[in-house]
């Protein structure tokens, strides 16, 4: 009988070594891979449509955190995984803020839909990646009313550093600009300023997220007048009342309305005038949700364009001023307005 042959490993462990060392290379690969590009590094935060972070950055107070994206663009995606896969950098974005990967589709769908592209003009958006802080105050306001401020304390802090903030830009007189002062306008520029424009580090971004943390608008300012409430008025707008009504209309964020808020609002003349002639009363409309009762009362007097200023007299019709130039043609247009009374 024929003995069968069998052929022992022992004698030849090649094959074992080999497919041993091959398992360890992919292994360390793999290892590389998922530290370098975890996978799904980016579920770490908890993001949010457009529309929901809106409902609930008003509910909240709370600012959003839009991150702008786009499918082709390779450093978006190292962002997104290295950045966004650290827990810190994670657990800081859903701690203070509400996010929103906004992903930019117009390569590949010929135009992004209106909610995108509405959320892109207003941070400005010309490259990606882009990120872009937003307070909750601020969601529908444009690039000018960022920057415009209708808070006394707050312009009083832009205008100490106005002067070394005009050198520094102009390049003009450097060496009369200290090297403190030039410094302290470069920090509060840089937290007021809420974006950030492409990617190099996940420190980067954390350093980024920090300062975002401590930029602010402060609440508009109502000035020096004394604000009463809303008398009752007739069918024709006349209000239950032979003393002069003044109604204020402002926007909560708007360069015009932040200007009136500040000329004359916080003005000793303007604001004297007006407390000592009038019965003021102020409406406050809401860039993102204005009130019935705002809407109403815009209807009611015509007003085409905010802010306006309405001045009501026993027996008269409304007198209307729509949007404001300047403390002088308010001034003037006050005193017309209550010289047709006597």
């Amino acid at each position: 009988m024929a003995q069968s042959e069998f052929v022992s490993t022992k004698h030849d462990p090649k094959m074992l070594y080999v497919t041993a060392l091959i398992l360890t290379v992919l292994a360390v690969v793999g290892n590389l891979l998922d530290e370098n590009h975890p996978e799904g590094a980016p579920k770490l935060i908890k993001w949010r449509t457009i529309s929901q972070a809106r409902v609930e950055s008003l509910q909240k107070h709370k600012p959003v955190l839009y991150v702008f994206s786009a499918n082709w663009c390779g450093p978006c995606k190292r962002m997104e995984s290295i950045a966004f896969g650290r827990r810190d950098i994670a657990n800081t974005i859903n701690k203070n803020y509400i996010p929103v990967l906004v992903i930019d589709e117009s390569q590949e769908r010929g135009k992004n839909t209106p909610a995108v592209q509405k959320t892109q003009k207003q941070c400005n958006v010309n490259s990606f990646p882009t990120l872009c802080v937003v307070p909750w105050n601020l969601l529908d306001a444009d690039v000018e009313d960022v920057f415009s401020t209708g808070n006394e304390i707050e312009r009083n802090l832009i205008a100490r550093n106005l002067p070394y903030a005009e050198a520094f830009e102009s390049g003009e007189d450097k060496d009369d600009v200290s090297e403190r002062a030039t410094m302290d306008v470069l920090d509060y520029y840089r937290n007021r300023v809420p974006a950030h424009v492409g990617y190099s580090t996940p420190d980067d971004i954390s350093e980024y997220l920090f300062q975002c943390n401590i930029w602010h608008r402060l609440p508009p300012s109502k000035g020096k007048i004394h604000w009463g409430p809303m008398p009752t008025l007739d069918a024709s707008g006349k209000p239950a009342t032979q003393s002069p009504v003044l109604i204020a209309f402002v926007e909560d964020c708007g360069v015009l309305s932040d200007k009136m808020r500040l000329s004359l609002f916080e003005n000793d003349e303007t604001s004297s005038l007006i407390n000592r002639d009038c019965k003021p009363v102020l409406v406050e409309v809401s860039k993102q949700e204005p009130s019935q009762e705002a809407i109403a009362l815009k209807k009611r007097f015509a007003i085409s364009a905010l802010p306006a200023i309405v001045v009501l007299l026993p027996n008269e019709k409304p007198i209307v001023q729509d949007g404001f130039t300047s403390k002088k043609h308010a001034l003037q247009f006050l005193n017309r307005a209550l010289q047709s009374r006597k």
